[in-house]
């Protein structure tokens, strides 16, 4: 079934970061203690915001995922099959609220707060082949209900900033590559960092598809969630188009850093309906399967370890 042409013509209006080549990547195979380790050392960092002078720890490592616990209910965790890590204070939805009149906070102040928090934190190793960018701030808000049922006001419990990697001036999409999430007076609640390392040099460069043929493939894809229709501008609205790379769920192993085109649509139609987020491969022949999960390697095969300090 041929695509929407408006659709489609929509579509390829928005793309950005084209480029006729792109280099691929071989993403570096890393030994468990080696990612166990640059967890500890995130983890010590992060033990460090809350203002800890000694630092303990349990490891413990599980099947797929390492689990490092800290004083004071503080926990760090890395997947094996991505080597991402997710670090947490362990705080309470309403404990530290940033502000109860969350119409009131400072925008300046809350991203400096991000910005600072995540310097600190030293996430992702950040360089000028491999730039990471603010993408985004987000606000987490909640509100009581007085005895009357009159909604009281809208309290500002958390700020997350996320921030994005760029490989040379491509974006990498999927989580976001860094985050950090902040309760009151900047105090880091959690944090985490998506960042699968790459070898120095791609292995090759490969030809990229042209716009149309490429906006063609995302609009096959998207149909597989039109029940057989075929989608068109009465459905969707694409609201991004781009080529960049994109990291897969973090319990997902991946092997190569390909092109691929990610688009965004938001529904349009009278029947409500999810957005929707496509990637497909940009080069004419994939590296190795996006949608599909893939077995991870075997890791080494070790006791679970405890230590302490």
């Amino acid at each position: 079934m041929s695509p929407d042409a408006r659709l489609l013509k929509k579509l390829v209006e928005r793309l950005s970061d084209y480029r006729e080549t792109v280099p691929v990547y071989e993403i570096a195979d890393r030994r468990l203690e080696e990612m166990e380790e640059a967890t500890l050392s995130a983890g010590q960092r992060f033990v460090a915001t809350a203002g800890l002078d000694e630092m303990r720890y349990d490891l413990r490592r599980g099947r797929k995922r390492t689990l490092i616990l800290f004083q004071e209910g503080i926990r760090a965790s890395v997947f094996h099959a991505s080597g991402a890590i997710s670090l947490s204070q362990g705080l309470h939805p309403m404990e530290d609220v940033i502000t109860t009149e969350a119409d009131d906070a400072d925008e300046r102040m809350l991203r400096r707060w991000t910005d600072e928090a995540t310097k600190k934190l030293e996430l992702g190793p950040v360089s000028r082949a491999e730039p990471l960018r603010f993408e985004r701030l987000w606000r987490l808000k909640a509100a009581g209900m007085k005895e009357d049922g009159e909604r009281g006001p809208v309290a500002l419990t958390r700020v997350v900033g996320a921030y994005r990697r760029f490989i040379g001036r491509l974006p990498v999409w999927g989580r976001a590559s860094v985050f950090v999430e902040l309760a009151a007076e900047g105090r880091v609640a959690a944090a985490g960092v998506d960042w699968r390392p790459i070898a120095p040099k791609p292995f090759e460069r490969t030809k990229v598809l042209p716009p149309n043929e490429a906006g063609a493939r995302v609009l096959a894809e998207l149909q597989k969630f039109a029940q057989g229709r075929r989608p068109s501008g009465k459905d969707y609205e694409p609201v991004m188009f781009s080529l960049g790379y994109f990291s897969l769920p973090k319990r997902r192993h991946q092997a190569i850093m390909q092109p691929v085109f990610v688009a965004m649509f938001e529904p349009t139609g009278p029947i409500p309906s999810l957005g929707r987020m496509i990637v497909v491969p940009a080069a004419p022949n994939a590296y190795e399967p996006i949608a599909r999960p893939i077995a991870a390697p075997p890791l080494l095969d070790k006791e679970k370890i405890s230590a302490g300090r």
